[in-house]
């Protein structure tokens, strides 16, 4: 059971790492495609919601309907991907907050909440073998 906790935890981790990693192609997929167009935003959340918001305007002209269709396309995805990223650190918290040994790790310096959950899982293995 600790062993298949300690798989879902560890997958959990990297879905929002990697998750976060894609987010940011698509983020810039996004950007460099309108650019080409000429459509730019502020840097940030906020511009790319922006930009968003004008690829689903149908009666904004100033973007092809098969460039809107495209793009739309990678919003899709960032929207599915920022929804998975926030499901999973929501799960990682969880598991963080009613594990006493990550409570406790968290307490060291340089050791983040999302990694503390791992780190504590692998520590509780070795653990438990030794016993």
């Amino acid at each position: 059971m600790l062993k298949s906790l300690r798989w879902s935890l560890g997958t959990a981790v990297v879905v929002v790492v990697l998750g976060a990693s894609i987010a940011t192609l698509v983020i810039n997929a996004i950007r460099a495609h309108l650019a080409e167009f000429g459509i730019v935003a502020p840097v940030g959340r906020n511009g790319v919601e922006e930009l968003l918001r004008i690829v689903g305007d149908a009666g904004d002209k100033q973007l092809p309907e098969l460039a809107r269709a495209c793009v739309a396309t990678l919003g899709a995805q960032l929207r599915t991907l920022k929804a998975q990223i926030l499901h999973f650190d929501r799960v990682i918290t969880a598991w963080h907050r009613s594990n006493m040994m990550s409570k406790r790790l968290d307490e060291l310096p340089d050791v983040a909440t999302g990694f503390a959950g791992p780190r504590s899982m692998s520590r509780l293995d070795i653990a438990m073998s030794l016993s």
